[in-house]
């Protein structure tokens, strides 16, 4: 989702009309909030003078993770955090269970690290979020703790 407000000196005195690539007056607020990919475009009016702005081409990005599958938390610099790297990602949450089904980890953040404070053994992951479609998507897998 794109907040497209970069309309100056716009005040009460200002109509602002928003249309898609189709031509379809799709908004009159002086901010457009764009959820999908297009072409957008608006004409603004002030004391009966109208000017129209250039179309605008929004490309969306499409959401995507990768998950490592094993973590080595030996302090060697390598690979000895769990983290996920993703784009087009909303509202991220992340639970992370042991084999008996108890959550030992929790992020809701993409951003986050977990040190794998836990024992060695494979856990099991559930990632729920809203990618840039505004759909909920719901991933599952494991990750190897290994010494």
């Amino acid at each position: 989702m794109i907040n497209y407000n970069r309309l100056d000196g716009v005040d009460q005195n200002t109509t602002v009309q928003w249309f898609n690539a189709a031509g379809d007056n799709i908004s009159e607020d002086a901010s457009l909030e764009v959820r999908a990919p297009g072409t957008y475009s608006a004409t603004v009016s002030k004391y009966g003078c109208t000017l129209d702005t250039e179309a605008v081409t929004l490309e969306g990005e499409p959401d995507s993770l990768y998950v490592p599958n094993v973590v080595t938390p030996n302090a060697d610099a390598i690979n000895d955090f769990f983290e996920i790297q993703g784009s087009g990602i909303n509202r991220f949450d992340l639970v992370v269970f042991n084999r008996y089904g108890r959550p030992v980890f929790e992020a809701n953040d993409l951003s986050f690290k977990w040190d794998c404070n836990v024992s060695a053994g494979i856990y099991f992951w559930r990632i729920t979020y809203v990618g840039c479609n505004e759909a909920v998507r719901e991933w599952k897998g494991w990750v190897q703790v290994m010494p």
